[in-house]
């Protein structure tokens, strides 16, 4: 059996505190507006980092709340 991949609003909405997750920089910009628009809205308790390394091409999203 093939093994669904979760989307990335599911895997940052599970994030438990402090957790850490790594995806594409090319998802930097879907991911800043989940962040900043969508679960703003949805999750008003939490709050995540983002911090971006061009030279690796990765992003690393911090759960912090």
């Amino acid at each position: 059996m093939e093994e669904k991949k979760k989307s990335i609003m599911c895997v940052i909405r599970e994030m438990e505190k402090d957790a850490k997750e790594i995806f594409p920089i090319s998802n930097r910009a879907y991911i800043l507006n989940l962040i900043s628009y969508r679960l703003k809205d949805k999750e008003p308790d939490k709050k995540w980092g983002i911090k971006s390394d061009k030279d690796n091409g990765i992003v690393t999203v911090t759960r912090i709340e």
